[in-house]
């Protein structure tokens, strides 16, 4: 319930700028979460997790979690039934990436800036609304992070960098054991 509560907060606030909710929690935190959202789609498609940072993360975590989870499905869709879906994370340079790869086709050369507009979608009608990437690239913005498609073997990548420290001047909420 407090997970929902913050999440519509939070997407609310896109009618109008605000500072973001921060808590203290862990890559790992977000990932879990992402998977319980997630996982009706992965008993047909393999997850392949590949976690080098699980560590602690300064973020609006309802709404990371609400990104990756976007990612992880589309990757599920994409990939289809027998296929794979890679999440990947590390650590540089005070920043967590975390990227989302598929054993689907990838997303063509063309369509790869035209995804994040609103209302765009490769999905079939009655599949998509073409905002769930548009949403996913405001909320890692919002985060001071990037959200990019890149050409990996094979297909595609979804890489996010955010900062694993808040930005001065954003809401701060202690969580867990704090700091």
């Amino acid at each position: 319930a407090l997970h929902i509560a913050m999440l519509s907060r939070q997407l609310l606030g896109f009618r109008r700028p605000g500072e973001l909710e921060y808590q203290r929690t862990t890559v790992a935190d977000v990932v879990s979460r992402a998977n319980a959202l997630t996982s009706q789609l992965f008993k047909s498609v393999a997850l392949k997790e590949e976690l080098a940072y699980k560590g602690p993360l300064d973020c609006a975590a309802p709404l990371l979690t609400q990104v990756l989870s976007n990612l992880l499905e589309n990757g599920a869709h994409a990939a289809g039934e027998g296929g794979w879906v890679r999440l990947a994370t590390r650590a540089t340079d005070e920043r967590v990436v975390l990227e989302v790869s598929d054993s689907g086709a990838g997303v063509p050369a063309p369509l790869r800036e035209r995804i994040f507009e609103p209302f765009f979608t490769t999905k079939p009608p009655g599949s998509g609304t073409g905002l769930g990437l548009t949403m996913a690239r405001q909320i890692i913005e919002r985060h001071g992070g990037i959200l990019d498609v890149r050409e990996a073997p094979g297909g595609t990548l979804f890489h996010i960098e955010v900062p694993l420290r808040a930005r001065e001047g954003q809401s701060q909420q202690r969580r867990g054991g704090g700091r």
